[in-house]
């Protein structure tokens, strides 16, 4: 009887699709920990100048905004597409710097920004006075002056460029030359030195290009180069008396690639050149935040690994 009642359960139980067996609880699942995501900490870097410029934009054509010291800890948000400029929190204030200023203290993974910015051309000087032939300079002298050939106490300035224009803006060279050189120059070369602006000649055999009379060992290798920092190139050398022999004393300077601050890295080249053979090449660059350079030759002062010129002694402009 037992048998034949579940056979008959059996029978309606699979009529209508349930199963006789009840079924069992579900297995209860392990649970699990989800550990909360570690946030990826900023990208820091430690400014390693001695004051750094904090600007609105990435390039030296933004305005400053701040003047960072040295080991100042900043916080990286992003990078020029160049990877030149850095992106940065510094306190309160956020702007951007120069990469080549800054150590890293962390990997720095940040995207790159694309920000609008307009090329900065040379600029016009204030007042554009005509280009003349010759000027010997004296007390009378308007300035400033624009010449193919200037004369100063010890000293000459020619304009051989076809592509850019140097004037004077006050005689301070030779009084800077006489302090600063004195009878390692002049004993050798009675008549000073004349320093000529040229257009780049390039010539087969030279990584530079060329002055237009042999300056080392028969070498006409300009290979004194100047940049300032963002993108200009100036190439500037002299003769050495052991080698050729000039009275005034031979310097060229030319400028490959010009830029908002080539005036800066020709009012340096203009030192520097003529340094290497006096000083040798290791000293070859002076300290020109100090006299006989300032104030003489401008104010000059440090921006990143670069020098600048507050009321440079000459400027760099269009031909006229």
């Amino acid at each position: 009887m037992k048998t034949l009642l579940y056979a008959v359960t059996l029978f309606l139980a699979l009529l209508g699709g349930v199963s006789p067996v009840a079924a069992a609880d579900p297995m209860p699942m392990p649970a699990v920990g989800i550990a909360a995501a570690t946030p990826t900490p900023p990208a820091t870097v430690l400014v390693v100048v001695d004051v750094l410029n904090l600007r609105a934009g990435p390039g030296t054509n933004h305005p400053i905004l701040a003047r960072l010291a040295r080991t100042t800890r900043l916080e990286v948000n992003g990078r020029s597409p160049n990877g030149a400029w850095l992106a940065v929190q510094a306190g309160s204030r956020s702007g951007w710097v120069a990469a080549r200023c800054v150590r890293p203290l962390s990997a720095i993974n940040v995207p790159a920004q694309v920000v609008a910015t307009t090329p900065v051309p040379i600029p016009a000087p204030a007042s554009a006075p005509q280009r003349l032939d010759t000027v010997v300079l004296g007390p009378d002298t308007p300035w400033p002056v624009r010449a193919n050939h200037v004369i100063g106490w010890g000293y000459e300035f020619v304009d051989a460029s076809q592509s850019y224009d140097w004037m004077l803006n006050r005689d301070v060279y030779g009084q800077v030359a006489h302090e600063f050189w004195g009878s390692r120059l002049y004993d050798r070369h009675p008549h000073g030195i004349r320093l000529t602006l040229i257009d780049p000649i390039w010539e087969e055999g030279c990584p530079s290009p060329v002055a237009p009379v042999p300056l080392v060992a028969g070498s006409r290798c300009l290979l004194e180069g100047f940049g300032d920092g963002e993108g200009a190139m100036v190439y500037a050398g002299c003769a050495v008396a052991s080698d050729h022999f000039y009275s005034p004393q031979e310097c060229f300077v030319t400028i490959t690639v010009g830029g908002p601050h080539v005036t800066d890295a020709v009012v340096a080249a203009t030192i520097t050149a003529q340094n290497m053979l006096v000083a040798g090449y290791a000293a070859r660059t002076p300290d020109f935040s100090r006299l006989p350079f300032t104030p003489a030759l401008g104010e000059a002062y440090r921006e990143g690994d670069q020098w600048r010129w507050r009321d440079p002694y000459l400027q760099i402009a269009p031909p006229q």
